[in-house]
C-alpha cells in the first residue's frame, strides 16, 4: 500500500531532523519500521501466509469446521502481538516525543482504526457464509484500514510540519 510507504518517508524525514538536533531515541526509529513493515506486509501479503501456514495448528490441519473457515488464525499470531507491542511502542514514543502529544493521539488514533478493520471486522467475518455479506463485510474491513492509514498518514505529516513542539 503506497499510503503505508508515504507513512514511512515521511517518518524517515522527521526521525532525521529529531536526530540533527541531537534528540535522537531509537524508539523513533519504531516509526519508520513499523509503517514500512505495514506497507510490505500488503504488498506481499505477509500475514495472509502466515495464516494458510499456521493452518497446521487447527484441528485435522484445516480451518474447515471451525469458527475461522475464513479469516484463519493469524489474528491471533500477528494480531494480538503487534497489539501488545505496539502499546509498549507508543508509550516510549510519548516519553520520546512530549511536544507532540496531539499528534500521538492521532496516530493511536488511526491505529486504532486501522486495527478495528483489520482484526475486528476480519474476525467478524468468521460469521457469514454467503459471498453478498462477504463482499460488505469485506468493503467495511477494507475502509476501516484506508481511515486508520489517512489519519496516520495525517499524524504523521504535522508532526513533520511542526517547527516548535510544545514541552510541557
Amino acid at each position: 500500500m503506497l499510503k503505508f510507504l508515504a507513512i514511512a518517508i515521511i517518518s524517515a524525514i522527521f526521525v532525521h531532523r529529531i536526530q540533527a538536533k541531537g534528540n535522537f531515541s531509537p524508539v523513533l526509529l519504531g516509526l519508520l519500521a513499523i509503517f514500512l513493515a505495514m506497507g510490505i506486509d500488503e504488498i506481499a501479503r505477509l500475514h495472509e501466509r502466515i495464516g494458510k501456514y499456521s493452518d497446521v495448528l487447527l484441528p485435522a490441519g484445516s480451518r474447515a469446521n471451525t469458527p475461522f473457515h475464513e479469516t484463519r488464525i493469524w489474528v491471533f499470531l500477528v494480531g494480538i502481538p503487534f497489539i501488545f507491542f505496539f502499546g509498549w511502542w507508543i508509550y516510549r514514543l510519548r516519553k520520546t516525543l512530549m511536544g507532540y502529544r496531539y499528534e500521538i493521539k492521532q496516530l493511536v488514533l488511526g491505529v486504532f482504526f486501522l486495527l478495528l478493520g483489520a482484526l475486528g471486522v476480519e474476525l467478524l467475518a468468521n460469521m457469514f457464509y454467503d459471498e453478498f455479506t462477504q463482499i460488505i463485510v469485506i468493503t467495511f474491513e477494507e475502509g476501516l484500514e484506508m481511515l486508520g492509514a489517512t489519519i496516520i498518514f495525517w499524524a504523521v505529516l504535522m508532526m513533520w510540519k511542526k517547527k516548535h513542539p510544545e514541552h510541557s
